[in-house]
């Protein structure tokens, strides 16, 4: 089967994780989150339904993944790891996991060493189960290491994030071609993510679809993470267009504002103060900038204008390995609080946000790639604040 990302994408991880293993004293790493699986093993499982997979990498040794067996067969048509262990559904599947990792690292020596886990994810009950059939072992936490090498993409992550970003742009078309007054949302929305499949499909025919959030939402409700609803458009309406498309668990985000009718002044304002926060934290983004100084750069703006109160949330989040029940890496977060350093290959959102109670959102959303010498807007669909015909 075709892969995203070459065999030798997958050596450059394991051959950084081991860096991580090594400065640590870490005889061996055990990751069970969604992110690190597809991460270091090229197996994206989207449907867990609560049955647990695993990565297991040893210092020494081929690194292994652990699966149920209704998965077997997708696992070995993505994995490039030529080790995969299966447990059926006669054992409860936290046995069926450990008894596996167990295995592995008995075979490979470490079962009574240092064993990484991921402490921000690994669920509660695994944890025990792991550490209560390993009593000579040391658990250590190894997640924020892992995150932070996820952080810097590499070139063919930054590839992948390029076509993300080309379906972006055909899903904001879709949505403003489809939106008409008497529609419902998820009319717009349904109509709208047709046109994104049909280019999904001519960029990555082998891969699951994954639509995120896409479509369009009307009114002047403050929703923040939200789909469409059954609610039909009318005149005046602010209109939030949006997409996530997904590509074997890497987000990718545009946004774009629209008002149904005539564009009021007080409406005028607020989206030009939200594009222009979003340009002064784009003109932030550069390498040895800190997350905290484009967040603070996109702040200022609001508070120039003396709408500082209605910032929603956080200028912008890392991309990459992210969904909507797995997260991504806190240290990405543009927050006044986080002082970590861009560094080239980083990618993120801009998305400085506000809330005004009785209008609505408004913010726009585009995905910027933080290059050697500054930064590249990777998304662009037009920015203008449109109006469509009633």
């Amino acid at each position: 089967m075709p892969r995203v990302f070459s065999d030798g994408e997958f050596h450059r991880r394991i051959a950084g994780v081991r860096e991580i293993m090594d400065r640590l004293g870490v005889d061996a790493v055990v990751c069970t989150s969604v992110h690190n699986i597809v991460y270091f093993s090229g197996f994206f499982y989207v449907l867990p339904y609560g049955r647990y997979a695993a990565v297991v990498v040893p210092l020494k040794g081929e690194p292994v993944i652990i699966t149920p067996r209704i998965e077997a067969g997708r696992v070995r048509d993505f994995t490039w790891l030529g080790d995969v262990r299966v447990y059926t559904d006669t054992e409860n599947t936290v046995a069926g996991t450990v008894r596996l990792i167990n295995e592995v690292l008995n075979e490979n020596g470490v079962a009574e060493g240092k064993l990484g886990v991921e402490e921000d994810s690994i669920p509660v009950v695994l944890w025990k189960a792991l550490r209560d059939s390993l009593p000579k072992a040391d658990l250590i936490d190894v997640s924020d290491p892992i995150e932070e090498m996820r952080m810097v993409k590499s070139q063919e992550e930054i590839d992948l994030t390029r076509k993300l970003a080309t379906l972006c742009d055909v899903a904001a078309a879709a949505v403003d071609e489809n939106i008409r007054v008497g529609d419902t949302e998820l009319e717009v929305s349904q109509r709208a993510e047709a046109a994104l499949c049909i280019e999904y499909a001519r960029l990555f025919p082998e891969f699951d679809y994954t639509a995120g959030q896409l479509g369009a939402k009307g009114g002047s409700r403050i929703w923040g993470h939200a789909g469409a609803i059954g609610r039909r458009f009318q005149e005046g309406d602010l209109v939030a267009l949006w997409a996530n498309p997904l590509v074997m668990g890497y987000f990718s985000t545009i946004a774009r504002k629209r008002v149904i009718g005539k564009i009021s002044p007080e409406l005028q304002r607020y989206h030009d103060i939200a594009m222009e926060a979003q340009d002064r934290g784009i003109d932030a983004v550069r390498p040895g900038a800190r997350f905290s100084d484009v967040d603070d750069a996109a702040l200022k703006v609001f508070e120039k204008h003396g709408v500082a109160e209605h910032k929603g949330f956080g200028t912008g989040h890392s991309h990459g390995l992210m969904g909507p029940f797995w997260g991504r890496e806190k240290k990405g977060e543009y927050r006044r609080y986080n002082d970590t350093v861009l560094e080239p290959g980083m990618i993120t959102s801009m998305e400085p946000s506000l809330f005004v109670p009785g209008v609505g959102v408004l913010m726009l959303n585009d995905m910027i790639l933080v290059t050697n010498d500054g930064r590249e807007v990777m998304t662009s669909y037009p920015r203008d604040f449109r109006s469509i015909s009633a």
